[in-house]
């Protein structure tokens, strides 16, 4: 843990749709990966804040209503971008529109092989426990683990 200075906050959405969770693949470098949807939280920005920006600029969603906070890491994530930040990493869930996902046209995804060889950028993911494969960032594929255990409990 030598050589952190400081902190990089980042959230991430959840979109629900039908029992899936509403993911996208993007390409960090020269890898390809699926993730959630979000980013970096700006100084004095607040989180909800950032994450409605970044859910506009990602996915073009402008309006998200009953909120629902699933995960926050409770463990030292180094950050893979800035050698000097650990990483807090915050989740939200929320019910996604059928207008969105009318808009956006996502492909539905069975894995992460699948989601690479596809050109599409947006993906519907069952909320299965195998599903947990998809993630390559261990935050992630926490965080869609506690998503699993909520969705049970309703």
């Amino acid at each position: 843990m030598n050589g952190i200075s400081g902190w990089t906050v980042r959230v991430y959405a959840m979109p629900i749709y039908h029992n899936h969770v509403l993911v996208l693949k993007e390409k960090i470098g020269t890898f390809e990966i699926v993730k959630f949807a979000g980013g970096g939280v700006n100084h004095g920005e607040g989180i909800l804040n950032a994450l409605r920006r970044e859910l506009k600029e990602e996915l073009g969603i402008k309006e998200i209503t009953d909120w629902e906070l699933i995960y926050v890491n409770h463990f030292f994530v180094p950050s893979a971008f800035k050698q000097d930040k650990e990483v807090l990493a915050i989740y939200y869930s929320f019910p996604c529109s059928e207008e969105t996902i009318k808009k956006l046209q996502p492909v539905k995804m069975c894995d992460f092989q699948e989601a690479i060889s596809k050109q599409s950028q947006v993906f519907l993911v069952p909320l299965k426990p195998e599903k947990v494969e998809i993630f390559m960032i261990p935050t992630d594929r926490i965080a869609f683990i506690h998503l699993l255990k909520k969705v049970r409990q309703e």
